[in-house]
């Protein structure tokens, strides 16, 4: 088996493991079961009508 040996710039490989970083917060918050409980009460209480719309908030002056 042949190996090859890829070089890139340094602020590429920096920005590769940013966003390496960023995906695995991302795993880690959707993995976490005690988050999508909240994310799925919030939801419901959304589709309930709980919230106010913008338009709902907009006020006149007086």
């Amino acid at each position: 088996m042949r190996q090859e040996t890829v070089e890139i710039p340094k602020i590429e490989y920096d920005d590769m493991l940013e966003y390496m970083e960023r995906l695995q917060e991302t795993i880690d918050v959707l993995s976490n079961k005690e988050t999508i409980k909240k994310l799925n009460n919030a939801l419901n209480r959304i589709e309930a009508g709980e919230f106010l719309t913008k338009r709902d908030m907009l006020v006149e002056d007086i």
